[in-house]
């Protein structure tokens, strides 16, 4: 299904740049000297956190944008929720250089690993699962509550 495919790109997002934010901390605050036995770390965190990426919070917004949102109004709330997610990858790639310089390496891929796992909580809370179910049972699920 797509939430649990979702839940585990989050978790393994948040897990991923935890790690490397911890990776960061103890070269910077504790011991220099570790980034010589664990240079191997940034890539392999990196790779992971790509995977994880891959595997829902890269596409399945897209295709859930089709499925969750109102066919009258598909078109436009789709163009404005693609423009609000290159917003976003904008400010993230645009702002890292910023942040980095006021609470260093490990506190940018802290604050990244928290935006992961609060939309990780958000899904688990808010989205419901999609898969088998038709356009009229989806829209169902959003007005049986009116």
């Amino acid at each position: 299904g797509r939430r649990p495919l979702l839940i585990l790109s989050g978790t393994i997002m948040a897990l991923a740049l935890t790690i490397l934010g911890a990776y960061f901390y103890a070269i910077y605050e504790i011991d220099p000297t570790i980034e010589e036995s664990l240079s191997w770390l940034p890539l392999a965190t990196l790779t992971v956190f790509m995977i994880g990426y891959s595997v829902g919070f890269a596409t399945l917004p897209f295709l859930l944008m089709g499925e969750l949102l109102p066919s009258q109004y598909r078109n436009i709330l789709g163009g404005i929720a693609s423009s609000f997610n290159l917003l976003h990858t904008f400010l993230v790639l645009k702002l890292f250089t910023t942040l980095e310089t006021a609470v260093g390496y490990y506190g940018v891929f802290w604050i990244y690993a928290a935006n992961s796992f609060a939309a990780t909580i958000f899904v688990y809370l808010f989205l419901p699962e999609t898969k088998g179910k038709t356009l009229k049972e989806i829209e169902k699920l959003f007005t049986a509550n009116k």
